[in-house]
C-alpha cells in the first residue's frame, strides 16, 4: 500500500526538486509540514501503524550526495508530529552506493533494485517483530525500491509495510510508461 499526498508535477515537483537537487534544503519544513497535515488529515487511514521511518540514504565513501534528503525530512516531521508517532530513523540502512533510478524505464529499476539495491540494504539494529511501519519516500515512482526496503523489513519480522509517499507520477503513469493506475490519495495495496 502505498499513500501519496499529491501527484508529482507542479508546484509540489518544483519544490521535491528544488530541495533535493538544488540545495534548497529551507523547503524541508513546508515539505514536512505537508506529510505532517497528510497523517493528520486522514489519521483513520494509519491508526494500525507503529512507526514511521525514511527510506534509506548512503553517506558513506562515495556517496553520490553528502547529505539525506528524505532523513531531513522525516527528522523535520518527527518534530511536527510529537509523540503521536514513534519515528525510528534507522530501520533499514543502505551501507554502499548505487546507481540513480532516476531516468530508467520501469523495468530497468525493478532489474536494478533487485541486484543492486537488494545487496546494500540491511535491517538496523532496532526490532521491528509485528509491527506495522509506514516508509517515507519524496517520489514513488512505480514502487521497485519500496519495494526492497520492504522485504528487509519483513524478514525482520515487520507484519505490514506500506508507503508514506510526498508525490507519485500523475494518474496512469509510473516512470513514464501507463501503470495499472491509482488515484491521489486511494488506499491500493500495491507493491509493499
Amino acid at each position: 500500500m502505498v499513500y501519496s499526498t499529491g501527484t508529482y508535477e507542479g508546484e509540489l515537483r518544483r519544490a521535491i526538486v528544488g530541495y533535493k537537487y538544488r540545495g534548497q534544503r529551507d523547503r524541508a519544513r513546508s515539505l514536512s509540514a505537508l506529510l505532517a497535515g497528510y497523517l493528520d488529515e486522514h489519521a483513520t487511514w494509519f491508526e494500525e501503524y507503529d512507526a514511521l521511518t525514511p527510506m534509506p540514504a548512503y553517506l558513506g565513501p562515495g556517496a553520490r550526495r553528502s547529505w539525506d534528503p528524505v532523513g531531513r525530512l522525516v527528522a523535520e516531521l518527527a518534530e511536527r508530529v510529537g509523540d503521536s508517532w514513534a519515528v525510528r530513523p534507522a530501520l533499514v540502512e543502505k551501507v554502499g552506493e548505487t546507481a540513480p533510478m532516476r531516468g530508467q524505464t520501469q523495468w530497468q529499476r525493478a532489474r536494478y533494485a533487485e541486484c543492486g539495491l537488494r545487496p546494500v540494504l540491511r535491517a538496523g539494529a532496532c526490532e521491528v517483530g509485528g509491527a506495522r511501519i509506514l516508509v517515507v519516500d519524496d517520489v514513488f515512482t512505480e514502487g521497485s525500491t519500496l519495494r526492497e526496503v520492504a522485504r528487509v523489513l519483513r524478514r525482520a519480522g515487520a507484519e505490514e509495510v506500506a508507503g508514506l509517499v510526498l508525490a507519485r507520477p500523475a494518474l496512469g503513469i509510473a516512470g513514464g510508461r501507463r501503470s495499472a493506475g491509482w488515484a491521489h490519495g486511494e488506499r491500493r495495496r500495491g507493491p509493499a
